[in-house]
């Protein structure tokens, strides 16, 4: 009868949390992310190659 009452707790507890993400959570803005996702220009394959060279330090 207990393990009962934990898992109806414990699940009123998720779901409470899940309703208050959904409402106040900024990272649960879906649509704003792919919003700002289809603004960022996708990067060809030559440039993609060189970016990692930058940032390493010349031979010495």
């Amino acid at each position: 009868m207990l393990i009962a009452h934990a898992t109806i707790v414990f699940t009123r507890y998720i779901l409470l949390e899940w309703e208050r993400r959904n409402n106040q959570d900024s990272r649960s803005y879906g649509e704003i992310f792919y919003l700002f996702c289809d603004e960022i220009q996708d990067i060809d394959y030559q440039t993609a190659i060189r970016q990692p060279g930058r940032f390493t330090a010349p031979p010495a």
